[in-house]
């Protein structure tokens, strides 16, 4: 019988027989309970791979392969296994081979084998009937060597909250039920056995899976690191695409066409090198020999491959294989020459990623795409939507298709702005914002600078509104108010440009009264430029406007106390629109302007990465933490004339007693270099 590797599973603690259908196969039973337990493990996991298709079950029988203790707090040794494993071979309830000795190291891949036993007819037809029992793994966390075999986990901080974080989700798919359509099963597109799913691929050919009712996701790490490969797998990612848009979740159907990032490796690469992927990534000028498909194959190849020659060694292999529409891979006109010709261009294409290419990037992307679907996840079940990974896209309900794709554009955002490092991030503080007359209007101050001057303000006469007659000519032409602004009927204000003083905008997005003071900082004259543009695009609520005119109107005294109420106060919303910041007030608050609720409105400041993070003690103690936490604190230390942001200078070198100036010994004293 010829073997080859790839149809074989490796040998698990997952599946068990009960004990007492051990004594219906005759066999001595162990004498401890860890023997029998593993007895009862080695038959369950035969009669489950019988069940999916009758395939092998690899084992060692090397001792040094056991002594890396692989199958960590569970009662599998190489003693035990071997033992059973013969025992039932000898009575004809196992098939198996013994592999010769360094076979698994073979040069040709095809080639490395393992030993391996499988069920017999005699043990299925013994064992018809019986229930197995199915063991979900310890920990959801599974760690591999560079040859794929699993390692034990180290006992880490790090290792401790990569399993509780895939606990966590585990626990919040816990109550998704997972079935498949009755109509897909009634055109004999599924099939069920006793511990399996079978769906029928679009190649016509039948995909095995243990399925389950519940979800269940082991996250797996590769070459003994924690920062390779991490993508998370159930039994669902084994499924055929085809078949997976027929899928029920909670009774739901999925959607047809999974949500997913396109050309997410090529976009994260870019983002790594600072840069945006523009246009169709796989649209290769000079490359017209093949398919864009076959062309996004190759660029996957470059992005996946460890060095360029293992690159073309495997397109030149996918000559012979097709996908899954029938298709070549790859051309099988395309010879070492062609295929090198079109990974050049491939390279000039993406040129700001040149170096990505054959640098085996693709095992460090999947950790970063892993990282993304957690936090769509994550998401989902905050909004309470049923939501499982298939690595870079998601199954989900068809009706919330376009929520999750709404959360997978924001978790693509804030991952780019992360490896590039240029991203920003809006925090809402109070800005002091000063205008007079809006822009175009009659009487507006030109662009420049203006003033406000404390002390005794100047009157502002109005034009009567109900048929009062004003006593005091006006200055300068009438200005009209429009109605949106003051309502009905149309206001004449006469207004003074020498004695206009600007206003203060007051409780958030609103128009501004020409001629009307809101100001209460008192303080040295402060030169401040109109803000032309300060007239909103929102009427100004009718409640914020006396109810009564009055023909003279005079400003209220600025040294008055700020907490006395100006207006009514507001109940229309503020405009969703955020105002420009104000050029009159600096990013870093001086301890001279007094900002008060009642006089300024919420402002958006875009802060450009990096943030600050860290700012400087009075003593030059760094405070660490979030930008929004530190912003308080800062405020503080600039109101005693302390610069938080700039770093101490670096202290003086320490000299040993008795030593002169210019000398520092280069070893901690009283040791010295080279002795010890």
């Amino acid at each position: 019988m010829r073997f080859s590797q790839g149809d074989d599973a490796p040998l698990s603690f997952a599946h068990h027989v009960p004990e007492a259908a051990l004594a219906r196969l005759g066999i001595p039973l162990g004498r401890t309970r860890d023997d029998r337990a593993v007895q009862r493990a080695i038959v369950g996991q035969a009669l489950v791979r019988h069940d999916g298709g009758g395939g092998r079950i690899s084992y060692s029988r090397s001792g040094e392969w056991w002594r890396q203790d692989r199958y960590e707090d569970t009662p599998f040794g190489r003693t035990r296994v071997l033992g059973t494993v013969d025992a039932l071979t000898k009575m004809g309830l196992l098939n198996g081979f013994r592999a010769k000795r360094g076979a698994h190291l073979a040069e040709e891949k095809a080639d490395r084998l393992q030993s391996a036993f499988w069920a017999t007819d005699a043990l299925v037809a013994a064992m018809q009937g019986e229930a197995v029992e199915h063991r979900r793994p310890r920990v959801p966390v599974l760690l591999r060597d560079e040859n794929g075999d699993p390692v034990a986990l180290p006992k880490t901080q790090k290792v401790q909250r990569i399993i509780r974080t895939m606990e966590r989700r585990n626990e919040e798919r816990a109550g998704i039920h997972l079935s498949v359509d009755p109509a897909a099963v009634a055109k004999r597109l599924w099939r069920f056995s006793d511990h399996h799913w079978w769906a029928m691929s679009d190649r016509g050919k039948w995909v095995c899976v243990r399925g389950q009712e519940h979800p269940y996701m082991v996250q797996m790490f590769a070459r003994r690191s924690f920062d390779l490969h991490g993508r998370m797998y159930g039994f669902w990612t084994g499924l055929p695409g085809v078949r997976r848009s027929e899928l029920l979740l909670n009774g739901e159907r999925v959607c047809e066409e999974e949500p997913d990032w396109s050309c997410l490796h090529l976009d994260l690469a870019y983002a790594m090198c600072g840069l945006r992927l523009d246009g169709d990534a796989y649209d290769v000028p000079g490359a017209d020999s093949v398919t864009r498909a076959q062309l996004k194959g190759a660029v996957n190849t470059a992005i996946n491959a460890p060095t360029a020659t293992a690159a073309l060694r495997s397109l030149m292999q996918k000559r012979f294989e097709r996908d899954k529409k029938g298709r070549r891979v790859w051309p099988l006109s395309m010879t070492w020459e062609t295929t090198k010709a079109v990974m050049a261009r491939i390279e000039e294409r993406h040129e700001g990623i040149r170096h990505l290419f054959n640098s085996d990037a693709g095992v460090r992307l999947m950790r970063i795409d892993c990282e993304m679907a957690g936090q769509v996840m994550d998401e989902c079940t905050t909004a309470s939507v049923a939501c499982l990974p298939v690595h870079d896209s998601f199954i989900v309900p068809g009706r919330h298709h376009g929520f999750v794709e709404g959360v997978m554009g924001e978790v693509l955002d804030r991952t780019r702005n992360r490896l590039s490092g240029s991203g920003t991030t809006v925090y809402p503080v109070a800005r002091l914002h000063c205008a007079g007359a809006g822009a175009g209007l009659p009487g507006a101050e030109p662009l420049g600078a203006s003033s406000v001057e404390p002390g005794t303000a100047p009157l502002v006469e109005v034009a009567a509104l109900a048929g009062d007659a004003s006593t005091v000519p006006p200055v300068s032409p009438p200005v009209v108010v429009p109605s949106t602004l003051i309502g009905d009927p149309p206001a004449v204000v006469a207004v003074s440009p020498r004695e206009l003083i600007p206003s203060t905008v007051i409780e958030g997005p609103g128009a501004v009264l020409p001629g009307s003071y809101a100001g209460s900082t008192p303080g040295p004259r402060v030169s401040t430029p109109s803000l032309v543009d300060a007239a909103p695009d929102v009427p100004w609520p009718l409640q914020d406007v006396a109810p009564e005119p009055r023909a003279v109107v005079s400003a209220p005294d600025p040294r008055a106390s700020s907490r006395e109420p100006r207006t009514a106060h507001s109940t229309v919303p503020t405009s969703p629109h955020p105002r420009a910041p104000s050029p009159a007030v600096p990013d870093r608050l001086c301890p001279t302007l007094r900002l008060d609720m009642t006089t300024c409105h919420p402002a958006v400041v875009a802060i450009p990465d990096p943030h600050p993070h860290v700012i400087y003690d009075v003593d030059g103690t760094p405070i660490r933490g979030l930008p929004v936490m530190l912003r308080p604190i800062a405020e503080d230390l600039i109101s005693q004339g302390h610069d938080p942001y700039t770093p101490p200078a670096a202290p003086p070198l320490k000299v040993a007693p008795g030593l002169p100036g210019g000398i520092v010994p280069r070893a901690p004293w009283p040791y010295t270099a080279g002795i010890r």
